[in-house]
């Protein structure tokens, strides 16, 4: 196995087949060894380790990661910045060196900044191979809030996405032949690491969407581009399939879409299924903080509504509120222990410590396994609602309001935040703005088909739902 995550790019140095794809341009794999290695040249001998990437979901973001990896320092993807936070993020990862190749367009005067203006050179120079990058085992540091307006800082090493890139290539059956679609932002760990490392690993090629949702525009680029996989959340993939007419594509080349990144009933998942008629549509799940995906795959079958069997490399538990092992199908916390979870959070020692339990990972998820060990997803554990001693799940009232036709897209939330009384409040939109249903119409329908207290003590009809950068549902700070 490779032993830094720039080799699996050094390897391919003088292959000339393409790899990245983006609006009208393509660069192949010697152009992107190139550009990130004459770019790295830039570097020269800087103190610190860690090296800011302002990302903009564009191609320069993937060529200064490799390049930060060729002089052996750690990157660090920064998605939203100014000139009031970029001096304490600085201080904070302990650095003044950035790479951004919009320098022009912000004020960095008098930051005492080290800016480096990430450009595109293919030209080929003279390599001189250097091991000193072998010296350096923290890889990368994402983000990650998942639904909230919070983000912690994952350290990800080398080692941890070596060992996830090769469980990519056995489980999801990758190959050279492969054309995914990175439709999410860069800094995520599924398109970073899941997407395009996974696909430069096994020397697959790639195509950047780098706009706005639009569903009509998506599916134009899976047809032009002869997409073989991609990967939507459930919340995204069902917003194309209810705008759309999937029938009028050819999407012959399209083996896959993974599903992931939040709970997808079996109700959806069926509909899923039945308007791609010869795409196969899985669940898989996984973290930032477990370096991707830990489930599923294409390699076997498993229930449309489950996330498949744990990677061979990797160890799952469900836990109840004692920390004990549950029973099979029974619900609990889901741990997981495995040597691509990610070793803590960034200068964040009180999280590390509720979080990280016996060498593994609390993930704040609850769900059970069966006795065939697929693993199911319920909600998340702050999602949970509790009323008079009872759990409601948002998730289980959202699959009864989804029912209904004329419902587009739904959030359920503890919506009082004042009294501090728990309440179940549904946010809804609808497919047009004068339709025939109301919030009165749509309540009836809950009782008719929730226990009383699953049913929405209120229901807000909206223009839109607000989903977070991969496509999923915001269910705080409404």
């Amino acid at each position: 196995m490779d032993k830094n995550t720039i080799d699996i790019l050094i390897d391919k140095k003088n292959i000339i087949r393409p790899v990245l794809f983006w609006e009208t341009n393509n660069m192949n794999y010697s152009e992107l060894f190139n550009a990130s290695f004459n770019l790295s040249n830039k570097i020269g001998d800087i103190e610190n380790n860690k090296i800011i990437i302002l990302n903009n979901n564009k191609i320069t973001t993937i060529i200064a990661l490799f390049a930060i990896w060729f002089v052996g320092k750690t990157a660090v993807l920064i998605d939203n910045y100014n000139k009031k936070n970029l001096k304490s993020l600085c201080n904070f990862f302990e650095t003044n060196t950035i790479f951004s190749d919009e320098i022009e367009e912000i004020e960095y005067n008098n930051l005492n900044l080290n800016m480096f203006k990430i450009t595109v050179d293919t030209s080929a120079k003279k390599y001189t191979e250097n091991t000193n990058y072998l010296n350096c085992d923290e890889a990368i540091i994402l983000s990650t809030s998942g639904s909230t307006n919070n983000p912690r800082y994952v350290v990800i090493t080398h080692k941890n996405i070596l060992i996830t890139l090769e469980n990519l290539k056995l489980r999801f059956k990758i190959n050279k032949k492969t054309h995914e679609l990175v439709i999410f932002p860069l800094s995520s760990v599924s398109s970073l690491i899941t997407q395009i490392l996974a696909v430069i690993y096994v020397g697959g090629s790639l195509t950047l969407y780098n706009d706005k949702f639009i569903p009509k525009k998506i599916f134009n680029i899976i047809v032009e581009k002869q997409i073989t996989i991609t990967g939507l959340t459930p919340t995204a993939l069902n917003i194309c399939t209810r705008n759309l007419d999937i029938s009028k594509y050819n999407l012959s080349n399209l083996e896959a879409i993974l599903v992931g990144g939040e709970k997808a009933s079996r109700e959806v998942m069926n509909l899923l299924s039945d308007s791609f008629c010869n795409t196969k549509i899985v669940q898989s799940y996984g973290l930032t903080e477990t370096c991707g995906m830990i489930t599923g795959g294409l390699i076997d079958d498993y229930p449309i509504e489950s996330v498949g069997k744990i990677f061979d490399n990797t160890e799952i538990k469900i836990l109840n509120e004692n920390k004990i092992e549950c029973k099979d199908n029974e619900l609990g916390e889901i741990w997981i222990k495995g040597e691509q979870v990610t070793f803590g959070y960034y200068k964040n020692s009180i999280l590390n410590k509720e979080v990280f339990f016996e060498d593994g990972i609390l993930t704040g998820d609850i769900g059970y396994i069966d006795k065939f060990k697929n693993l199911y997803i319920t909600s998340r554990k702050k999602n949970v609602i509790i009323i008079s001693g009872k759990k409601i799940f948002p998730e289980e009232v959202e699959e009864c309001i989804m029912q209904i036709p004329e419902v587009k897209n739904v959030v359920v939330y503890n919506g009082d935040t004042i009294k501090k009384i728990p309440q179940i409040w549904a946010q809804i939109e609808l497919y047009q703005k004068k339709c025939p249903i109301n919030e009165i119409d749509i309540m009836k329908i809950c009782m008719e088909n929730l226990p009383p207290y699953k049913c929405p003590k209120k229901i807000i009809l909206t223009e839109s739902i607000n989903l977070v950068g991969m496509g999923k549902k915001r269910r705080y700070d409404i």
